[in-house]
């Protein structure tokens, strides 16, 4: 049987738990790709933490990113899918966790993601992706929060 793609996870699927590609996994995605087989990434990582990986390996399919709320064209960096999560349930959400006082993180469509202040999950999250952090203060203060659905994560109590 012929395979015509394979798509794969980032975080402990392609990725060692050092966060890199093995030589093996190289090799064997190179191969695919040189017998016609189309390589997808799809992860839960927002854009700004696959994208290294898909310049990488020289990825040229569409990216599955955000756990599936948005789609973004490898080559050109272009949305070509995006469900953003509803402005009101954002705020919502973001309510329960400020009553919770958990930390909580979103995500736009640059390489940073956002936090309403510097944590230790914030230092965290950066180390494991490779991401920066920006701290933007209360996020229920900004007049928007475009945020992709399953974007809006949340990590653990701030105490």
């Amino acid at each position: 049987m012929q395979y015509k793609m394979i798509a794969l996870d980032l975080d402990y699927t392609l990725l060692s738990s050092t966060r890199t590609i093995s030589d093996r996994n190289r090799r064997a995605l190179e191969k695919a790709k040189e017998i016609g087989v189309k390589v997808i990434i799809a992860t839960g990582r927002p854009y700004g933490g696959t994208k290294r990986f898909l310049d990488d390996l020289n990825i040229d399919q569409p990216a599955i990113t955000n756990g599936g709320s948005v789609v973004i064209d490898s080559k050109t960096g272009e949305v070509v899918f995006d469900q953003l999560l509803n402005q009101h349930l954002a705020r919502e959400i973001i309510t329960f966790l400020h009553d919770e006082n958990c930390y909580h993180q979103i995500y736009d469509r640059s390489d940073k993601f956002m936090c309403e202040e510097y944590c230790m999950y914030a230092q965290l999250y950066s180390d494991f992706t490779g991401m920066k952090w920006q701290a933007v203060g209360d996020f229920l203060k900004r007049r928007e929060i475009n945020t992709p659905q399953n974007s809006l994560c949340r990590y653990g109590k701030k105490d």
